[in-house]
């Protein structure tokens, strides 16, 4: 009788130690998922970051930031990603609620819109109509398809970035705005600026939208693009 208790007791304890193997198991590898995740986030906001940093007006005529939404914003950047020939490069960053991911697009030179080939400046602008095509999984054209590079996957149809345009006024008379200066469409399109203004800041958000206590959130100011600059 006793040695069947004993061996009870054996297998009761061996099942439990599995058990608690498991539970510690799945702890470690969500806490491996979760840093993973978290450094995806931090990597995303800085390429977005040092991209918003150098935004700049391609040329007089045209806006630094072309088109904005809470999910996508569409700007110029002088980066310096196209080496010694270096000009304004149209870069492009949205949420797809339908492949739910986060991509970026920096146009490489020879697609870059202010550039025309045919006279290698900046005044003919060989690709007018990119400025307003919107840039989701079907329609892409064919030359750009390779240059989109995925950021970010999210579980749902929420977005994990959260984009705010931001304004300041140069001089009166100065727009009624909120207290931020926040100007950002409800959806996508172009941010409205009055001619007092200009483009201040953009503000990143990353992360779970269920988790707010640990999203990524960062300012990044757009020194090219005040006034006084």
């Amino acid at each position: 009788m006793m040695t069947a208790i004993r061996a009870w007791i054996r297998r009761r304890a061996a099942h439990e130690s599995d058990a608690g193997f498991t539970l510690v198991e799945n702890s470690v590898g969500h806490l491996a998922k979760k840093s993973d995740q978290q450094a995806t986030w931090s990597q995303t906001s800085e390429t977005i970051s040092r991209l918003l940093r150098y935004a700049a007006n391609p040329e007089l005529s045209k806006s630094s930031i072309v088109w904005a939404s809470p999910t996508s914003l569409r700007f110029y950047s002088a980066s310096g990603i196209s080496g010694s020939n270096d000009r304004p490069n149209l870069v492009d960053i949205r949420f797809n609620t339908t492949t739910k991911l986060v991509t970026l697009v920096v146009y490489p030179l020879s697609l870059n819109p202010d550039l025309d080939a045919s006279s290698g400046t900046a005044d003919a602008w060989k690709y007018p109509t990119w400025e307003t095509q919107a840039l989701t999984a079907t329609g892409v054209p064919a030359a750009i398809a390779p240059y989109i590079r995925t950021v970010m996957k999210s579980d749902t149809a929420t977005s994990p970035i959260s984009l705010s345009v931001r304004v300041r006024c140069a001089k009166p008379p100065c727009p009624t705005r909120p207290a931020n200066g926040d100007i950002t469409p409800a959806s996508e399109g172009a941010p409205p600026i009055n001619a007092s203004e200009y483009y201040d800041s953009v503000v990143v958000t990353i992360g779970d939208p269920t988790d707010t206590a640990n999203r990524l959130t960062q300012q990044v100011r757009l020194p090219n693009l005040h006034p006084l600059s």
